[in-house]
């Protein structure tokens, strides 16, 4: 018999959605639906109809971060899923999100930055970008790429073609440099081809290509 399925996304609950699964259940998740992965997800629970095949599902998603799963007896069952957001793809293999988890890479991909990074370097790629991404997205730009080479260090591709370029081993100071230059710069409508924080005494700029 057919049930009412109610999806429950941080924007609101949307109504009138029916899910063949013999059971009554409203879920929650913790961002809008975007991604194959989760469609893909959605349409499985169709041919589901036992709680614990609903269970099983949930635990071999390896975007879940966690899941809460409340049953009861006179009402719709509620699951809220937590899930691990793609900050972007790790060497064309996997999405990468903040928490470090990582996942098989589909067709929604193409949107987010991609990662050339070996896997012993991400932590420092997180941070990295976390602190990248917040200084940049105040002058509305975005992160393209972000490749490590051992020789050079970290090469980031912003997606107004600006590069920068930090040494392999970071520190507080050259963050602190850059916060800086980069309020230098956007205060003088500067746009430099690339900056190069990897001299200690200070930022190196190139204009033009």
């Amino acid at each position: 018999m057919l049930k009412n399925f109610l999806l429950a996304t941080s924007l609101g609950f949307i109504s009138g959605f029916e899910l063949n699964i013999g059971l009554n259940v409203n879920i929650q998740f913790s961002e809008p639906l975007k991604f194959n992965y989760e469609k893909e997800f959605m349409n499985e629970l169709y041919n589901l109809k036992k709680t614990k095949e609903v269970e099983h599902l949930l635990n071999n998603q390896e975007w879940i971060q966690g899941y809460v799963y409340k049953k009861f007896y006179f009402k719709a069952d509620s699951i809220f899923i937590e899930q691990s957001v793609p900050i972007g793809v790790l060497n064309n293999e996997f999405f990468l999100a903040k928490n470090k988890n990582i996942f098989p890479v589909d067709s929604t991909s193409n949107s987010l930055p991609r990662f050339s990074v070996p896997e012993n370097k991400i932590d420092e790629l997180i941070n990295l970008f976390i602190f990248l991404d917040d200084e940049i997205q105040k002058n509305q730009i975005l992160i393209s790429e972000i490749n490590y080479d051992f020789g050079s260090g970290w090469e980031i591709t912003l997606n107004n073609k600006q590069k920068i370029i930090f040494a392999r081993n970071m520190s507080n100071q050259s963050m602190e440099r850059f916060q800086i230059l980069m309020r230098y710069l956007y205060a003088n409508s500067l746009n430099p081809s690339i900056i190069d924080m990897r001299n200690k005494s200070g930022a190196a700029l190139k204009y033009g290509n």
